[in-house]
């Protein structure tokens, strides 16, 4: 070979060398990239919260190869003392786990209560509820075979199985609670997810691929049938979530169901068991919708929704699967605005929540105590290699007075880098204050204690997770005539169950006109106004 042949030869080995190199710092640059905000929309401190890391559990171990990427937990007030517990699944050889806050520290009480599992079983999903009408919060788990009810007996529990109709392609894994028929007695619905090692690819768009969710309604006697065709909600796809809210104001809880690897979907409940289908801004799109926050981030008296999605991580060319085209492939964050009777509009880039990254469970609370909901939402994919080396912050978005959302991990003290699953919120030392954790998947949870940073007024109205009370509205007036609106949502969050208190920030007010909780069977409770007061509904009966 000649000299110029050898100077060609080396010429086009640098070259190739060169683009690869450049190849490997474009990569570098967009996953560094992603983990920074998209948004330079600055919130003054002082509306900032702050918060005390405490460390919950020792350690979560985890296999890819028998586990979906899960982590699933519920807050569940075991004792009635309004205080709630933290119920932490073990992934298959480890055990499940209850923690209780006591003088500045989570200990575990596991030991106290009989949490039996199979030793190969992975829990799935879990929630509390008052299932047998005795007053005491039951605690509902479904693992990779069945669903468990433990009965609470208030000293311990009394395990049982509940017939779901199980099949070996799908696993069980979300359990939504309410009273479909308004008879009293809650009702379950099961969403199904594709077992780990029946799946084929992550990214896959094809029709009918997973299970048929199901809708089990209550026999009154702790037994359930399945009325999928006469509620008109046969369809199979895999299912992250389905979630009960009135989005139209008329008492009768509408479905919003996340299907992962298709489309947002809402349903309009009929009110003689059957729901019709009601198309919204990405109907017959596709996506990620992964969860769903429900809350109403305007203060206009009906519930908005949020979808969390693949986001800015991944190129539509990297996650379209079979699809022929990306033109209808919508990966960003959304949010739909509620403008009455099913309309809704998509306002996650007027909010500033559009262009975020990959994401999983989402909810909306007003942490900042300004009476505006905030939004929180998990990151980090456990199973994705780029996120162990760039691993993203996850959000601590707090809601500014133009009704956008402004970054705030870093200031408030809660930054998470692990593989972060979901949020759960509650006050666990009794200031009135609401206190966060960060339940994580390959490594231990933390809860962030809220410091005490301003002395605003509150109210807390605390509910008996019974199906006369879920999904009651709340509308508090304040002397100014400023409306604050809730409702109590205890399924809101990916394989997480929430707390039942609700909890308002009345800023600087310091007298309020009227308070009242209407119930799903358009009852209609008055409480007696006074601000620094804790209501427990059962006073009121």
């Amino acid at each position: 070979m000649g000299k110029n042949h050898k100077k060609i030869v080396l010429l086009i080995l640098a070259c190739i060398f060169f683009i690869w190199l450049l190849l490997i710092g474009v990569i570098v640059f967009l996953l560094w990239n992603d983990t920074r905000d998209p948004y330079n929309n600055a919130i003054s401190s002082e509306k900032i919260p702050r918060f005390t890391q405490m460390r919950i559990d020792k350690w979560h171990s985890f296999s890819g190869e028998v586990s979906l990427p899960m982590r699933w937990s519920t807050l569940i007030d075991i004792n009635n003392d309004w205080v709630d517990e933290i119920f932490l699944w073990g992934w298959a050889w480890q055990e499940d786990q209850i923690y209780q806050y006591w003088w500045d520290e989570f200990i575990d009480i596991s030991s106290q209560f009989r949490l039996s599992k199979e030793v190969n079983e992975n829990t799935l999903a879990a929630s509390s509820v008052d299932l047998d009408n005795n007053g005491f919060s039951d605690l509902i788990v479904s693992r990779d075979n069945w669903v468990f009810a433990y009965f609470n007996l208030w000293k311990w529990f009394i395990k049982r199985r509940i017939n779901t109709w199980m099949n070996n392609r799908t696993s069980p894994l979300w359990l939504t609670f309410w009273d479909i028929d308004k008879d009293g007695d809650l009702d379950i619905f099961v969403a199904w997810y594709i077992k780990k090692d029946q799946m084929n690819g992550l990214t896959n768009f094809s029709a009918w691929y997973g299970g048929m969710s199901a809708l089990l309604l209550n026999n009154g006697d702790k037994s359930f049938s399945n009325i999928n065709a006469l509620a008109w909600l046969e369809y199979t796809h895999n299912t992250f979530q389905w979630i009960f809210v009135d989005l139209n104001n008329d008492s009768w809880l509408d479905l919003v169901v996340a299907y992962d690897t298709w489309e947002p979907r809402i349903y309009k409940n009929n009110g003689d068991l059957s729901f019709s289908f009601q198309k919204n801004p990405y109907t017959d799109k596709f996506s990620y919708p992964m969860w769903i926050a429900v809350g109403d981030y305007d203060n206009d008296g009906d519930s908005d929704i949020f979808f969390s999605n693949i986001g800015s991580s991944l190129p539509k060319f990297m996650v379209k699967w079979d699809l022929e085209t990306t033109r209808d492939l919508e990966l960003w964050w959304f949010l739909f605005e509620n403008n009455g009777d099913f309309h809704f509009k998509d306002v996650a880039d007027i909010t500033k929540l559009r262009d975020y990254e990959f994401s999983w469970w989402a909810v909306f609370h007003d942490m900042n105590n300004d009476s505006l909901q905030d939004l929180i939402v998990a990151e980090n994919y456990v199973d994705l290699a780029f996120h162990k080396y760039f691993p993203l912050p996850w959000r601590f978005l707090l809601q500014k007075g133009d009704q956008t959302f402004a970054a705030a991990w870093k200031k408030s003290g809660v930054e998470n880098s692990h593989y972060w699953i979901t949020p759960l919120i509650s006050d666990f030392n009794n200031d009135w204050l609401q206190d966060l954790v960060w339940v994580n998947i390959a490594g231990s949870s933390y809860a962030y204690i809220q410091e005490k940073t301003n002395k605003n007024s509150y109210i807390n109205i605390s509910f008996p997770e019974t199906a006369q009370y879920i999904w009651a509205a709340v509308t508090i007036i304040l002397d100014d005539g400023t409306s604050l609106y809730d409702a109590y949502i205890i399924w809101e969050w990916l394989a997480a169950d929430q707390s039942n208190t609700l909890h308002f920030w009345l800023w600087e007010s310091k007298n309020i006109q009227e308070i009242t909780v209407r119930l799903v069977d358009g009852l209609e409770i008055s409480l007696p106004p006074k601000i620094n007061t804790t209501y427990k509904m059962k006073d009121y009966e």
